[in-house]
């Protein structure tokens, strides 16, 4: 797998204005250049790790916090009012050694760009 990669969401239905001729285009010349992974999960995800259930949902709301709060420019309040909003919860696995993963999901298509 390539060391770099695209995230494909701009090439889709968040940007309806480019052709698809356009966009052809432009995955053509990445993959000329070498990159071999595209990204094309409309989710960003944060996960907590750990032995108590609580504690591992909330490393996984501060990880998403921090993540919207740098990425989209957001001070730390909005980031956690979005969060309170559009992120999901899940708990995405519980290991037999008592240890649970947590996961945080943002749907990107919140942002427009």
């Amino acid at each position: 797998m390539s060391q770099l990669g695209v995230g494909t969401a701009p090439f889709g239905s968040l940007a309806p204005t480019d052709s698809d001729s356009s966009v052809r285009g432009g995955f053509e010349a990445l993959y000329d250049a070498g990159l071999r992974y595209f990204d094309t999960a409309p989710f960003y995800g944060t996960t907590g790790v750990g032995p108590d259930l609580y504690v591992c949902a909330q490393d996984a709301v501060r990880a998403m916090v921090d993540h919207i709060a740098t990425t989209y420019d957001l001070g730390r309040e909005d980031a956690y009012l979005l969060s309170s909003l559009v992120v999901d919860l899940k708990i995405s696995e519980i290991v037999d050694a008592g240890q649970y993963i947590v996961s945080a999901l943002l749907p990107e298509a919140v942002f427009t760009r």
